[in-house]
């Protein structure tokens, strides 16, 4: 109790940094109560006459750092009653009195020190930035902390803070007058103009604005170490990232305890512009310099699973205390997704997940689930990779492997890799690797004929991996692609060519309701998110802009079609309802529906299909655990619609041997 009786009796000023020494004290002797405290102060009182503000000093405490109102006034009102109370704290007394929604009665308190005290100050100031987070009364808080300023009973310190209630209130040069006034009061006085600004413009952007004023702290050698961590964060944003390097720099060697200054400038700088490796980068700087707190080790690993570096993921995993649930998912969901696990005999996805075991709270039952999960989806893909390949007579396993461990990034020049039986230039390994899970692993687009020469409509044809199936399936088919986004155009053209398929005809249109031309947004980062709508602007991702020629899919539908394949991001509607009159021709297909855009109706799509006389089975592409909660319609997801001319004997043996395949 030594230290708790020095804070209480013989420190000489109570403030912030008085609150987190006593509150370090008590986190230290966790089994020290309220109560105990009380008990050495009414020892102390008994034994020392002249001291005074003890339970007082015990009520701020509880005040600020506990909030616990009820008992913060009992103990000021101890105080009070046995006159051992000095004006500062008969202050905070009536800011306590405020708190519990007696505004007359802190005021009338505030008057009478006033009164008796020519000394006292910061009294309405004080109450008035109690309330500053109520933005309808900024006002009238404004006003009274003004009060202070015209009597002169005001701080310096306390003047910065009435600044920022005027910068609040929007009187900006009023705030910069009491910043100048605070400052020549007193010449250790920091980061008032920081300080004052930084509310009010950084969560408007309004960094250019917000820049001019940090600078006169730092032109003014004002600025503290911890402040120069956000001006580089500001600097960065005004398009000077150098700067903020040599800022952080400078803040850790003047306060050699501070933590997440590169880490902060990646999350609010390069993680947004998407440059990764950058924020990969800053974080490690960080790290080897024991300045990762557990947020930025956190974020730091996300980072290693979105650019698909697992192993330098598992090594963070072993810093890390506890995951947030939400990313522990996340993790395990990149993990199932990138198809590494499938690489030897497995041990490292034991690894992995048992690791991410170890890491989940103990009252996560989301993570839990996702864990045991993943356990399951493991095993049935490695089962039914190993049947396919039997079936197939192709590794499927080594292919798939190959591509999984294709770094993300997309090169317009690499080898081309193995797809079934067929080779594949590439635009992006991870849209191939998705469309590999989905046309091979998941056999999206597999149908039966009653020919070897089907024809086949492509709708979305990408780089051409459908065409290496339906290639693979019925090498004698004839197929109608079409490709408007032109760098896969062109892949899937070389493909065709590299392969050496025959009876392919390729178009560079866009399917759409009428013919004419269109703006085609041509996905940078995703390139099989490329459509004719904004999907890609409306995500947040990369692209350009394309004009390109549409055409309706009835102008190709002139003769019976063995399987349609509609894969468009998002106008399958337009396209379907526009070519409803030709659809009779079609015999069976598959529409990837994409929710999403309001125009692209699910319901007229079935409606049209209905009234074409098909039956039709909507399911997932990928993964059974998706679920229609409302957080996944307002992203985007997708169904896949198959539909056939067939009777309902025939589609319902065509469900039952569909979900047979799966193992359902």
């Amino acid at each position: 109790m030594q230290f708790i009786e020095h804070l209480l009796f013989q420190a000489p000023r109570v403030d912030h940094r008085w609150l987190q020494d006593f509150n370090g004290v008590l986190a230290e002797h966790p089994t020290v109560q309220v109560c105990h405290i009380e008990k050495l102060i009414h020892d102390m009182y008994s034994t020392q006459p002249h001291i005074k503000d003890g339970y007082s000093r015990l009520a701020y405490y509880m005040l600020n750092v506990k909030e616990d109102v009820d008992t913060a006034n009992r103990l000021f009102v101890m105080d009070a009653q046995l006159g051992r109370q000095s004006w500062f704290h008969r202050l905070k007394h009536a800011e306590c009195i405020a708190i519990q929604g007696d505004m007359a009665g802190a005021f009338q308190q505030v008057e009478q020190i006033y009164k008796n005290h020519q000394d006292a100050v910061n009294g309405y100031a004080s109450i008035a930035w109690r309330f500053k987070a109520c933005p309808d009364q900024v006002e009238s808080l404004y006003s009274l902390a003004r009060k202070d300023i015209i009597n002169g009973r005001i701080t310096a310190g306390y003047m910065l803070l009435v600044a920022e209630l005027a910068m609040l209130h929007g009187s900006t040069g009023e705030a910069a007058q009491l910043v100048e006034g605070a400052y020549r009061q007193d010449s250790t006085l920091m980061d008032g103009f920081s300080r004052c600004a930084w509310p009010f413009f950084w969560p408007q952007k309004k960094y250019s604005i917000l820049h001019d004023w940090m600078r006169r702290d730092e032109v003014g050698k004002r600025m503290s170490p911890e402040w120069k961590l956000k001006y580089a964060l500001v600097r960065a944003n005004i398009g000077l990232p150098h700067d903020s390097v040599d800022l952080i720099e400078s803040a850790y060697l003047e306060n050699p305890s501070l933590k997440d200054g590169f880490y902060q400038l990646a999350n609010h700088h390069y993680i947004p512009l998407k440059n990764y490796q950058t924020s990969i980068d800053f974080c490690l700087k960080d790290l080897n310099q024991n300045r990762l707190s557990q947020v930025g080790q956190a974020a730091l690993f996300k980072l290693y699973l979105m650019t698909g570096k697992f192993d330098h993921a598992l090594e963070i995993l072993h810093i890390i205390d506890t995951l947030p649930t939400n990313l522990l998912i996340y993790a395990v969901k990149q993990w199932l997704d990138s198809l590494h696990w499938l690489a030897g005999s497995g041990n490292f996805s034991d690894i992995f997940i048992s690791k991410l075991s170890s890491k989940c709270p103990k009252d996560a039952q989301l993570g839990q689930r996702a864990l045991a999960d993943a356990n399951v989806e493991m095993m049935f893909v490695r089962n039914r990779l190993s049947a396919m390949s039997e079936r197939m007579g192709i590794d499927l396993c080594a292919q798939i492997l190959e591509l999984s461990k294709t770094p993300h990034s997309c090169e317009a020049t690499r080898e081309p890799i193995n797809f079934l039986n067929s080779k594949l230039y590439y635009a992006s390994a991870l849209d191939t690797l998705t469309l590999y899970k989905e046309i091979i692993l998941n056999e999206s687009d597999r149908f039966e004929s009653t020919t070897d020469m089907p024809l086949i409509i492509d709708g979305g044809a990408n780089i051409g991996t459908a065409l290496a199936y339906f290639k693979w399936l019925y090498p004698k088919a004839h197929i109608i692609a079409f490709e408007p986004n032109p760098t896969l155009f062109k892949i899937c053209s070389r493909n065709i060519a590299l392969n050496n398929w025959k009876n392919i005809r390729l178009y560079p249109y866009a399917l759409a309701e009428e013919v004419g031309t269109a703006t085609f947004y041509c996905d940078s980062e995703m390139p099989m998110a490329s459509s004719i709508l904004t999907r890609s602007q409306e995500e947040g991702r990369s692209y350009s802009a394309v004009a390109v020629e549409t055409r309706t899919l009835g102008e190709f539908i002139d003769r019976p079609i063995d399987f349609l394949k509609l894969d468009i991001e998002g106008a399958e509607k337009s396209v379907v309802t526009s070519s409803a009159s030709s659809l009779s021709l079609v015999r069976q297909g598959l529409i990837e529906y994409h929710y999403g855009d309001a125009s692209n109706s699910l319901s007229a799509i079935l409606r049209v299909l209905e009234d074409c006389g098909f039956r039709y089975i909507i399911s997932e592409p990928f993964s059974s655990k998706q679920q229609p909660d409302y957080p996944a319609i307002k992203q985007r997801w997708s169904r896949s619609i198959y539909f056939t001319q067939i009777g309902e004997n025939q589609l319902r043996s065509v469900v039952q041997a569909k979900l047979k395949e799966f193992g359902v």
